[in-house]
């Protein structure tokens, strides 16, 4: 069994970073809107988020200093398909002179990355994504688009939001625990919630829309 000076390593990245991953979908009705209404990739586009971080029983413990921010570049071309380059500068609240790169871009009413995870779906369909640390699975994620509107009061503004819930089944040490990320996005603005979670000590990340620039 795995050390959990080992698995804290292993940061869960909201889907942003995934290891060894397949999807399973139920069928569904198409939907009437575009992802890129909830999701709108064009280059300047951006949003700064405040991050806190919080214990495993969701206990307070600190707010970062600086603010992570997310500025989408220019497209690149991979393997013969484009992406929008997302470039995070300060991400999770840790200063660097130079941005994290992801490259995203949208297929069948989904956001995947390069890797081909679904980021963010409007399909209705539960996708499931398994992460493994040498062949054992530390956890199982299933992530559905709920359009149940909820109302997120934000210091960006007020904003009447979709949810696209990640359900996370940890498995490691002989136990099995259920953790439920809500990634709250509202239409026209992109993501105002972003949840994530540090898989070996259970700790949590929120980080929360303050200022964005979004053009359509």
């Amino acid at each position: 069994m795995k050390t959990i000076k080992t698995l804290t390593a292993i940061l869960f990245l909201s889907g942003l970073i995934l290891i060894s991953c397949k999807k399973t979908s139920t069928t569904s009705e198409t939907p009437p809107e575009s992802v890129l209404d909830y999701y709108p990739l064009k280059t300047g586009n951006y949003w700064v988020y405040e991050t806190s971080f919080y214990d495993s029983g969701y206990n307070f413990i600190s707010k970062a200093s600086i603010n992570d921010s997310i500025l989408i570049g220019p497209k690149i071309s991979k393997n013969g398909i484009e992406y929008f380059q997302l470039q995070h500068f300060n991400y999770m609240g840790q200063s660097s002179q130079q941005p994290l790169i992801t490259n995203v871009r949208d297929s069948a009413n989904c956001i995947v990355n390069e890797y081909g995870a679904v980021l963010f779906s409007l399909n209705g369909n539960e996708v499931k994504e398994y992460l493994t640390f040498e062949q054992d699975t530390i956890y199982i994620m299933k992530s559905k688009f709920i359009s149940d509107l909820n109302k997120i009061s934000l210091k960006a503004g007020v904003f009447n939001a979709v949810n696209y819930s990640n359900e996370i089944e940890l498995r490691f040490e002989g136990r099995k625990r259920i953790r439920v990320l809500n990634q709250f996005y509202a239409k026209g603005v992109g993501q105002l919630t972003k949840r994530s979670l540090y898989v070996g000590t259970e700790n949590l990340v929120y980080q929360d829309l303050v200022s964005y620039k979004v053009s359509n």
